[in-house]
């Protein structure tokens, strides 16, 4: 049964609106990923480039996403009443408020025969994409009902708790936020450089004829799209240039620059990636915030260019505000059990990822 036999197939815009300070947001690819919206990165549209685009193809509650270019193949199923964005270069599955086909679909294409069917219909070569009428004639078989439920049941309780993780440090990184924000108001400020406060190591790629898929070697992060939504390495290599430790933060440093992460264990990093350690160990949960910081004026600075490049020049030259000593321990006394229950949350819920890749390989 084709695609368009059982469910309504669109796409989003494949024009580009100007971007606004304020407006509704823009989905792209690069703000898709599975299970995932990035909505930190996306671009803001005005309110009638929003209603021009969503005349066609609005999204709505079970409504699923599917990236059609670059990375084809993230799917996203939006589970909230009335959600507010617009969407480009992305595949719409609309299925009309029919929650448990949306469901089976949702985990049907997250399947290895699933994605095989999506990878055997790509064209391009430098950059692959799968193009609508490609989509529309996509052959499945459709189970019945039952079997959709059956299916669908356990791997949308994981997904549930792995929600709730999200959401449960969402809150608990806003409240770390609050803390940041009151401390440097209340304690005596100075200034200072990021050289000072900490050391910042920038990647170097290795060979590609080093790289390999079977995770032999070392893990390489080579840019921010192996970290968007976890740290998630696509590549390994043989032949390390430059290796970050466990503790260690690593940010996007071109093109897609920031998405603080902090890594849990040795990896290799490219040119895309960069690193950054405390000089204090006291300070580490701060120096989290003063990237994040940084980052957003980095951005705002480069706001028009097309290709953005960090320098480690530029990290370690970039001036913020420090509260005191008092102040920078009274924070990490404070953050501290908030930021290690997030790390906590997130190795939770990469072992829910686990399971759930391995009853998707069972059930599909």
């Amino acid at each position: 049964m084709k695609f368009s036999d059982f469910i309504d197939v669109r796409d989003g815009t494949h024009e580009s609106p100007k971007a606004t300070d304020k407006g509704k947001k823009l989905i792209t690819t690069k703000n898709l990923s599975t299970n995932q919206i990035d909505f930190s990165n996306a671009k803001n549209i005005s309110v009638n480039d929003f209603n021009h685009i969503n005349e066609r193809s609005n999204v709505e509650k079970y409504d699923i996403l599917l990236s059609m270019i670059g990375t084809v193949g993230n799917v996203y199923q939006e589970k909230n009443d009335n959600p507010e964005y617009a969407i480009k270069n992305l595949a719409l599955l609309k299925f009309h408020g029919d929650e448990l086909l949306s469901n089976w679909m949702n985990y049907y294409l997250q399947s290895e025969d699933g994605q095989n069917k999506i990878k055997q219909k790509l064209n391009g070569s430098t950059q692959q994409f799968i193009s609508l009428k490609e989509l529309r004639n996509l052959e499945i078989e459709l189970p019945t009902k039952k079997e959709m439920e059956t299916k669908s049941r356990p791997l949308n309780l994981i997904d549930g708790l792995i929600q709730k993780n999200n959401q449960l440090n969402d809150n608990l990184l806003d409240i770390a936020k609050n803390i940041y924000h009151r401390i440097l108001f209340s304690s005596q400020i100075t200034k200072t450089n990021l050289r000072s406060f900490a050391t910042v190591v920038m990647g170097q790629s290795p060979s590609s004829k080093t790289y390999n898929e079977n995770k032999i070697g070392i893990p390489l992060l080579n840019g921010a799209a192996d970290f968007r939504n976890g740290i998630q390495p696509s590549k390994w290599t043989t032949d390390p240039k430059i290796i970050v430790n466990k503790g260690a933060y690593i940010f996007g440093v071109r093109a897609t620059i920031g998405l603080t992460a902090k890594v849990s264990k040795p990896y290799a990093i490219g040119r895309g990636t960069g690193s950054a350690i405390p000089k204090d160990v006291n300070n580490e949960e701060i120096l989290y915030f003063i990237l994040n910081d940084m980052f957003k004026k980095f951005e705002q600075t480069e706001s028009g260019s097309v290709y953005i490049n960090i320098s480690k020049n530029d990290f370690e030259n970039y001036r913020f505000n420090i509260p005191d000593r008092n102040g920078l321990l009274f924070f990490h006394e404070k953050v501290k059990p908030i930021m290690d229950q997030i790390y906590i949350n997130k190795k939770q819920n990469k072992i829910l990822q686990t399971i759930k890749a391995t009853l998707l390989s069972k059930i599909f």
